[in-house]
């Protein structure tokens, strides 16, 4: 009998040893994965939410949904409340009439004679001198110095937005062009308001206001008349602009190795499209998002060369409000980012035909190792493109030098077929990019020992190469 038992013993180690029982056992670990991606998926689209749009109320129940599963998780909170990044929208900006402007003891009327433009500050007074300094350009380049011999420190300035050319000639002065760079030149200079004027009809700008929350933080007229005679006049100037906004959440949380990298994983949870389908759509993409976290949080051992960041944004169809806002904000300044993935569109992942894109491999040579990798046989059709629509969130990366993988998946049919069981094609794509991070970070050790690659700009020289390519 005992020797029976042995043999037993042995059979049952050779079988656990096996190919077959490994893949066994990935296999009952995706499967695990699939049943947790199906009930985040049921969570975000369950009766009730009909839509996502960016402040809503079915949008700030899902940001609370993330922030409760990045609990679950284990992710660490990086704000208060807990990993929500609040965010003040802006819904309205509009001159009242306490704004008002003197020149020389001449009361303007507001919005016939001047009116504030939108890089002004939404309230601010100034009354003393106004430096007239002509066209507000100092280029020894263009041999213009507007500004040379006049002390412009805490005074009000007197600009011309016309460029000093005619059109043929214009194109000598295009860097100077926009209202928003001669602002940031009267500012550095020291300049307290600004009274901007044109001789030029086609430098004239809107008198409605944009609606944002960053300005200028000084007041900032535009005046429609020829103040070219006027050198030192005595002005006197009030700016009061009514802000309403409503409040909206970026939602945060990090798996902390105590790196000197950063990983950003990105998605959003907004929604503006009202279909069942659409919001299902999206669902895909965020419990996806969430069984990446879950994953890397759960293999320390792969992933403890860089930290890793998981936002999942708003605002994603309102000029990308949610990833600008973190990419401005100190927390994101307090990363040395390494690269970002950004995880979006997974729609209708069919059980026979499924189609994954990643777009961005030229943006840097630590990713061309991805087509190097074994592609799982359920994914029918691996695509790779070097570059990334200049459009998508992908270029708000791009334009801070940052490298950015995009990742979507999809099939070629328009409908789920029904013998996909829900979550599982989704749990073949998180393993497969899960593979593909494990590698990034095995390598992100050696770069940080390269030192810094030529021509990379100082603010990445611990991060993988990158050269930004739009199309």
């Amino acid at each position: 009998m005992k020797k029976y038992i042995n043999l037993l013993c042995i059979l049952v180690l050779l079988i656990v040893c096996t190919p077959q029982s490994i893949a066994q056992v990935s296999f009952l670990g995706r499967n695990k994965v699939a049943k947790k991606i199906n009930r985040d998926m049921k969570s975000l689209t369950k009766e009730g939410l009909n839509e996502r749009k960016m402040g809503s109320p079915d949008e700030l129940h899902t940001a609370m949904f993330l922030a409760e599963q990045f609990g679950k998780i284990g992710l660490d909170s990086l704000q208060s409340p807990a990993y929500l990044q609040t965010i003040n929208v802006p819904t309205l900006r509009m001159a009242q009439p306490k704004t008002m402007l003197t020149i020389s003891g001449r009361v303007f009327t507001l919005f016939s004679n001047f009116y504030p433009v939108s890089s002004s500050s939404n309230n601010g007074k100034y009354v003393g001198t106004a430096i007239n300094v002509a066209y507000g350009i100092e280029d020894p380049g263009l041999d213009r110095s507007d500004y040379t011999g006049k002390d412009v420190t805490g005074k009000a300035v007197i600009i011309n937005l016309a460029l000093p050319a005619d059109q043929k000639s214009a194109v000598r002065y295009s860097a100077w062009e926009a209202l928003e760079d001669r602002v940031a030149y009267a500012k550095g200079r020291g300049a307290k308001a600004i009274l901007f004027y044109s001789t030029d009809p086609n430098f004239i700008p809107k008198g409605k206001l944009a609606k944002m929350i960053e300005n200028s933080n000084i007041p900032i007229l535009f005046v429609a008349q020829d103040l070219s005679d006027m050198v030192e006049p005595m002005v006197d100037l009030n700016v009061d602009i009514m802000l309403i906004s409503e409040m909206t959440q970026n939602v945060i949380g990090k798996i902390n190795n105590n790196a000197k990298t950063t990983v950003l994983i990105t998605t959003h949870h907004d929604n503006t499209y009202t279909t069942y389908e659409d919001l299902r759509d999206n669902s895909r993409s965020v419990a996806s998002f969430l069984a990446l976290a879950n994953e890397i949080k759960s293999n320390p051992k792969k992933f403890g060369h860089n930290d890793y960041v998981f936002a999942s944004f708003t605002g994603y169809e309102n000029n990308k409000i949610g990833a600008s806002h973190l990419l401005n904000s100190s927390l994101a300044k307090s990363f040395t980012l390494n690269y970002i993935l950004s995880v979006d569109d997974f729609t209708n992942l069919d059980s026979n035909f499924q189609l994954l894109a990643l777009s961005g491999i030229g943006s840097s040579p630590a990713f061309t190792s991805i087509s190097k990798h074994i592609v799982p046989k359920k994914i029918n059709t691996l695509s790779i493109q070097n570059s990334v629509d200049s459009l998508s969130e992908a270029a708000i990366y791009y334009d801070r030098s940052i490298p950015v993988l995009s990742v979507e998946a999809h099939s070629k049919y328009t409908t789920d077929s029904k013998r996909a069981k829900p979550g599982r094609n989704e749990a073949n794509m998180v393993h497969f990019i899960t593979e593909i991070l494990a590698d990034l970070d095995m390598k992100s050790g050696a770069y940080k020992k390269e030192g810094i690659v030529e021509g990379a700009p100082e603010k990445v020289l611990t991060t993988i190469p990158f050269t930004p390519i739009l199309k």
